[in-house]
C-alpha cells in the first residue's frame, strides 16, 4: 500500500475507531497522524483536565499515551487492546496542547509492544509510556 493510501486508510479507520471510543473523545484525544507502525495525537488541556493541584491530571496523560500506542499497533490493520501500560511522569504541565507520539517498538503473534511519549507545547518530554498490547485478530 502506497503512503497515500495508507495515510486514506487511516484516516477512515480513525473516524471509525474514535467515533466509538467514547471515552477518548469525552476527554480530548485526537489522532493527527498514523503510518506504518507510529502514530500521533493531540489533546487540549481545559480546566475539566486538570487535578486538585492545578496541573494536568495522571489520567489525561495516560489516556493520550494509551489511545495513540493503539493507533500505532492498529497500524498493521489488526485491531488490539492494551493488555499492560507502564508509565513515567517527567513533567508537570499547567495548560496548553499536549502531543504524542508512539511507535512500535515489536510486533509479535499476540502482543505489540509500543512506546508512546507526550511532549508539551516547547517539544519538552513530560511524559513517557510503554505499553503491551493483544491483539484480538489472532485466531
Amino acid at each position: 500500500m502506497s503512503e497515500r493510501e495508507m495515510s486514506k486508510y487511516f484516516v477512515e479507520l480513525e473516524k471509525e475507531i474514535m467515533g466509538k471510543n467514547t471515552f477518548a473523545l469525552h476527554n480530548g484525544v485526537e489522532i493527527t497522524y498514523v503510518g506504518n507502525d507510529c502514530a500521533e495525537g493531540r489533546l487540549t488541556l481545559t480546566e475539566k483536565s486538570m487535578n486538585p493541584y492545578g496541573i494536568a491530571h495522571g489520567g489525561v496523560y495516560f489516556t493520550l499515551a494509551d489511545v495513540t500506542a493503539a493507533f500505532a499497533a492498529r497500524s498493521d490493520g489488526k485491531m488490539y487492546v492494551t493488555n499492560q501500560g507502564n508509565m513515567y511522569f517527567l513533567k508537570a504541565t499547567k495548560a496548553g496542547v499536549l502531543h504524542s507520539k508512539a511507535k512500535v517498538v515489536k510486533r509479535g503473534k499476540s502482543i505489540c509492544v509500543v512506546e508512546s511519549r507526550i511532549y508539551d507545547e516547547k517539544e519538552r518530554i513530560v511524559f513517557d509510556s510503554t505499553f503491551s498490547l493483544f491483539c484480538l485478530d489472532n485466531k
